[in-house]
Parts: structure tokens; sequence; C-alpha cells
């Protein structure tokens, strides 16, 4: 849908809903009897575990796309144009496959389960300003992501986000641009200088807990690699 309320303003809105079947993932780390036997029948001695790589559940994704782009009217201070952008997305596991060979283990517990449906932003906000006078331009962004859940070692699909134990949140954080440019010698050449930088604000994800049920990792490796 695309709506323009007032001139110089769009407004574009998607829906969108995709189904996945059989979607290829990463199974949990699996251990036991089974596991073991199916190893050793392969000629694979002294390993105790094993993940691999199977179309083993269906997914849907929705979400909204809302887009908004507003061009200022003249007022003397050269030309403006704002953007805003928001979506919103979800994404939930329909079916999940089992593997006769390996009879009683959940090849996608908790963990893994999560890791898909919400080890990503299920929000991002975007704001821009673009702004140009005579040879002197410049580009302000900021983005807003969601915060981020990643599961703990609970394998109990019944388990509430946040109950297990070492279950972490990642909070919502803003990642800010800018760039000025110059044109020295106007519209008559290409040549252009610019300078910016990239997360201007110098802003980091949140830190891992550490110690106690977190273990000692997080001590020397500080930040998710979720973020």
């Amino acid at each position: 849908i695309t709506l323009t309320p007032v001139q110089g303003l769009n407004i574009t809105v998607d829906y969108y809903n995709i189904k996945i079947n059989d979607r290829i993932v990463l199974t949990e780390n699996l251990q036991g009897a089974a596991v073991v036997a199916l190893l050793n029948a392969a000629g694979i001695t002294n390993i105790t575990s094993a993940r691999f790589f199977v179309n083993g559940i269906d997914t849907r994704t929705e979400g909204v796309d809302i887009i908004g782009t507003y061009r200022l009217p003249d007022m003397g201070i050269g030309r403006v144009t704002l953007t805003a952008g928001y979506n919103y997305n979800s994404t939930e596991i329909t079916g999940r496959a089992v593997l006769p060979s390996l009879p009683g283990l959940v090849l996608f517990a908790r963990p893994e389960s999560l890791r898909i449906t919400d080890g990503q932003p299920r929000s991002k906000i975007n704001l821009g300003l673009d702004w140009q006078l005579g040879p002197v331009s410049a580009t302000f962004r900021t983005n807003r992501y969601g915060s981020v859940f990643i599961p703990g070692t609970d394998t109990n699909l019944a388990t509430p986000i946040g109950a297990a134990p070492n279950d972490i949140t990642l909070s919502p954080k803003w990642i800010t641009d800018l760039e000025v440019r110059l044109r020295p010698l106007g519209d008559r050449g290409g040549f252009e200088v610019a300078v910016g930088a990239n997360n201007l604000f110098d802003v980091y994800p949140d830190r891992l807990p550490a110690g106690g049920v977190f273990g000692l990792n997080n001590f020397f490796l500080p930040y998710s690699s979720f973020s």
C-alpha cells in the first residue's frame, strides 16, 4: 500500500507472510546411547555427541514494513528530506522432524528453537535526514535494533523465555551514522570529499554476565555472537 496524504510525503506499508517447509537448520548437540551407536556403526569411535544440518522444521514468518519519506518545502535552508521506517516481524516453528534412527531424542529442543524464533530483533526503527545546500551535503541516520534473546542450556521446550537460569536478553540499541560531503568544483565536476563516522556515539552491546551458571568464558569474550 502506498499513500501520499500531503504533497512531498510518501508512505509505503508492506505485509509479508513467509512459510518455509523442511527448512535446513542445525540440530542440538545430540548425545546418548543411540547417537554413540550410530557413530560406531559408521566407523566413528571415541565420539559421544554430534550435531548436523537437516531439513528439520517448518517455519512461518509474519511481518510489516512501514516506510515514510518527506521532502520539506523550500525554506531557504537547502533541500531537506526526512525518512523513517519501522519493521516488526515474528517467526514461529510450525512443525518439527523426527528421525526414526534417533528415537526419544529431540532434534530441536529449546536452545536451537529459540535461536530461530527470538535470536534476532523483532523490531527495527530507521530514522534519517538528508540535506544539501549548494556544494555541501550531509546524511544523518540512526537505527534502533530491538532486544535479542539468548537461550540458556535448558533443553525443555516447555520452559518459558527467561525462566532458565542462564537465559540472557540483550537490550535494544541505537546505532547512529553521520557523513558530511563537499563538492569543491560544484556541479562542474564529479569530485567529492566526504568525512563521516559509523556508530558515531560508540555504542556497544550489553556485556554478558560471567561466573556461576554463566561460566568463565564471558570474562574474556564479553560480547555475544548474537550481537
